[in-house]
């Protein structure tokens, strides 16, 4: 190798070990760190070597070279799988599907809800015999003054399945707990016999759990079904109006059967959704499991808020609160929250810095950027004009 042919390659070299630096300074995304990189360079200007006082980056990489840098580097941690005709086609399909099982299903006072509470046909015969499956002598039924009637689950807080542990208490030490307000007073009820004078039994913690489970399993299937959880501790608040809402929903139905009967909205929703992605773009080696799941959470969003907004809007078109449909208000919150967590984790920036650092530990980025700019046309225009000596 002649001088000439070595010079040339230490030119070339040097050329690489500048880039190098130069998409280590792009990596903090901070361009200002590049003229740091010129300016502290051990390369002197002889003859007709380069002045790197005076260079700038608009010298050898134009503004499209450039933002293309500073894309790739930006670039979100998972890359979204974009949306074409087939999902937006298919997220409307499963939509309408949602709305109109919404529609049938959405009143607690007709179709299958309605069906279920009526002890004069199949269903609600069936169900009542499933309801009197459990033995009575429970304190949670409870049953003394202000306390009676089919409604007393809502005012017995054991009977909210959020309210789980005061029930298996109660059963444990065969007592009642509870209260009802007069007169915006509050007066607590503790019993340890029934309405009738007869004393609960006590049973120990498994059976007394055991006899919990059976005995809620069973109550869901009454005329008044389980409130729904929570709604037992708005019915406690000293708030009237709220007690009202809460008593006013129940006693017409709204129940946590009722609950589940709406919730084939989101059933039917959640099935077509993750059968469509599965086959769509589960099998497909260039999506990422990360992209998949992506794509996935983004059709399900969007499926259960259409969904919820056309029933939310009914709700207020009819002013008919008993409508609302809080199993697909769930979904959408559910979704949500995944969602823009891993929204905010995905362009993350300090994340993005690792996974730059990380790329250029493998190679990636000089294959895929340094090696794309060292012979664009723009670089080696400049370069070639003018040769590189390093100082002893």
């Amino acid at each position: 190798m002649n001088s000439s042919d070595k010079l040339k390659k230490l030119n070339d070299d040097l050329r690489r070990i500048e880039l190098i630096k130069i998409q280590n300074a792009l990596i903090i995304n901070d361009i200002n760190n590049f003229y740091e990189i010129i300016l502290t360079n051990k390369v002197s200007n002889s003859n007709n070597s380069i002045n790197f006082s005076t260079i700038t980056v608009d010298d050898f990489l134009c503004v499209e070279e450039i933002s293309q840098i500073e894309l790739m580097l930006n670039r979100p941690l998972v890359e979204r799988i974009k949306w074409d005709k087939w999902d937006y086609i298919t997220v409307f399909i499963i939509s309408t599907i949602g709305v109109i099982i919404d529609t049938l299903v959405g009143n607690p006072k007709k179709g299958i809800s309605a069906a279920c509470s009526d002890k004069n046909n199949v269903i609600g015969s069936f169900f009542d015999k499933i309801h009197k499956l459990h033995p009575s002598g429970n304190p949670m039924d409870y049953q003394g003054y202000k306390m009676s009637g089919g409604g007393h689950r809502l005012r017995s807080i054991g009977h909210d399945l959020l309210g789980f542990a005061f029930g298996i208490w109660q059963i444990m030490n065969g007592t009642f707990t509870g209260g009802y307000y007069k007169d915006g007073k509050f007066y607590e009820i503790i019993s340890k016999v029934n309405q009738y004078g007869t004393p609960y039994e006590t049973k120990p913690f498994i059976e007394a759990t055991f006899s919990y489970i059976g005995h809620v399993f069973c109550d869901f299937f009454s005329t008044y079904s389980l409130p729904v959880p929570g709604f037992g501790y708005l019915a406690q608040l000293p708030s009237r109006d709220i007690r009202k809402f809460a008593a006013d929903m129940y006693n017409n139905g709204y129940n946590l059967r009722h609950m589940f009967i709406q919730g084939f909205s989101v059933l039917f929703i959640e099935i077509l959704t993750r059968t469509y992605c599965y086959f769509r773009y589960k099998k497909d080696e260039s999506i990422s499991d990360d992209q998949y799941k992506m794509k996935k959470r983004e059709m399900l969003l969007l499926s259960h808020s259409i969904v919820s907004g056309f029933n939310i809007g009914k709700v207020v078109f009819t002013g008919d609160i008993l409508a609302i449909n809080l199993p697909q208000i769930y979904a959408v919150i559910y979704h949500f929250i995944p969602f823009i967590t891993n929204y905010y984790r995905n362009n993350d920036r300090t994340q993005k810095i690792i996974r730059n650092i990380k790329d250029l530990d493998e190679g990636q980025v000089e294959k895929k950027i340094v090696n794309n700019f060292i012979n664009s046309d723009s670089f080696n225009k400049f370069i070639n004009s003018k040769s590189l000596i390093i100082n002893a």
